[in-house]
């Protein structure tokens, strides 16, 4: 019976993880349960079992849980593929992994001119995996808006995972960076009843009304829209609630897209340190969180996209305005699978007599194809925060 249930758990995997071949799954399965027994796979499980008491619907939900968990170690990355990629001198030496033809271009432009020209000379190449750093309300999500409106602009797919706003949230500031109209006037859209008594305040007073804000929303994104004819340009947004999905299910959100037609150049996920953990362990929380960045770099090369992703560091640095790799929560594993991790900091000097004049620095703090501690100096804009670069 017990055989029979793991059987059935396996085939659960199989099914939320999106692998290829359910019958090779279970074939493998089968092997590495017979050669390593039930003895560990119950030890993690932590199940007591006695006379029959635990049912089979408790058991099969231990061990789909379990089994998720280790599917890799248990059956191999291969399985995700659907082939094994390698590169073997013995076969067509003309044929380079790194060649691209003249005219055609396996980077991807994110429409920020200090990334795109300065840094990276020419953008970001499929595969790499990127990540910002920055403290509580300093622009992380501002600038990933910014990346997703203006690569779309520029004709890439892009797909934007939230796990902290929701889609409407997102789309509000997208619009917003897209169309220039003030992301306050779209805050307003659905509440008119908020302008029956106008704030005359020197800012608020000159806001178009909710249905003028919105007819200049429609007819901007049109135009948009129209510039981007004859295009394989996409963006697409979508929410999942905080811990409620692990990172690897990224492939399964890919793979999902991929069977109604939809893939992609650019994964932006907003962000990573809301990822659920997978560890049972009890790991202190932000340790457990960065497993989450183990996962994103291989996903990245697997689908040929770029991801972006962002995380916290720690409240004193933020606050002092000096950004480290040491700044980030669990730095070492988050930073060990990255291309570029960039620290975005803002100084006690950067604060005019207003509040927050919005002037933010960039700082490369680890670029594995080039020099790192560079800095680069930009401004959110207070109305539409959209960057740009000083």
């Amino acid at each position: 019976m017990l055989l029979t249930e793991v059987q059935k758990a396996g085939s659960v995997v199989y099914l939320e993880l999106g692998l290829s071949d359910i019958s090779y799954a279970l074939e493998k399965l089968e092997e590495y349960l017979k050669l390593k027994s039930f003895k560990s796979l119950m030890d993690r499980v932590n199940l007591v079992v006695k006379d029959g008491e635990i049912s089979d619907k408790e058991l099969l939900t231990h061990l789909a849980s379990e089994l998720k968990k280790t599917y890799e170690e248990i059956i191999g990355v291969d399985i995700y593929l659907g082939k094994t990629k390698y590169i073997s001198y013995m076969e067509d030496v003309s044929v380079r992994p790194y060649y691209v033809p003249f005219g055609k271009s396996e980077k991807v432009k994110t429409g920020l001119t200090f990334i795109d020209n300065e840094l990276t000379n020419g953008g970001l190449e499929r595969g790499w995996f990127v990540v910002f750093a920055a403290g509580t309300g300093i622009g992380k999500t501002t600038l990933m808006t910014n990346i997703a409106a203006e690569s779309f602009r520029l004709g890439y797919r892009v797909l934007y995972i939230s796990l902290e706003m929701t889609e409407k949230e997102i789309a509000r500031r997208i619009d917003s960076i897209l169309t220039g109209v003030p992301l306050s006037s779209l805050m307003q859209l659905g509440n008119p009843q908020n302008y029956q008594t106008v704030n005359r305040s020197a800012t608020d007073f000159y806001l178009p009304a909710p249905s003028d804000a919105h007819q200049q929303v429609v007819e901007k994104l049109k135009e948009v829209i129209k510039d981007l004819s004859g295009k394989d340009a996409d963006l697409v947004i979508t929410y999942y609630p905080s811990m409620s999905i692990h990172a690897f299910y990224v492939r399964n959100i890919l793979n999902e897209f991929k069977l109604i037609g939809k893939e992609f150049d650019i994964v932006i996920i907003d962000f990573a340190d809301y990822f659920k953990s997978s560890t049972t362990s009890d790991a202190p929380y932000w340790e457990s969180v960065a497993e989450a960045f183990k996962y994103l770099p291989g996903i990245a090369r697997e689908n040929n996209v770029v991801i972006i992703t962002a995380t916290e560091i720690n409240k004193r640095d933020a606050e002092k305005g000096d950004v480290t790799l040491a700044s980030v929560y669990g730095s070492s594993s988050k930073a060990f699978g990255a291309d570029l991790v960039l620290g975005i900091e803002r100084s006690g000097d950067q604060l005019d007599r207003y509040g927050d004049s919005g002037v933010r620095i960039v700082r490369v703090l680890k670029y594995r194809h080039g020099p790192s501690l560079r800095d680069f100096r930009i401004q959110l804009d207070p109305k539409t925060l959209k960057v740009r670069v000083l």
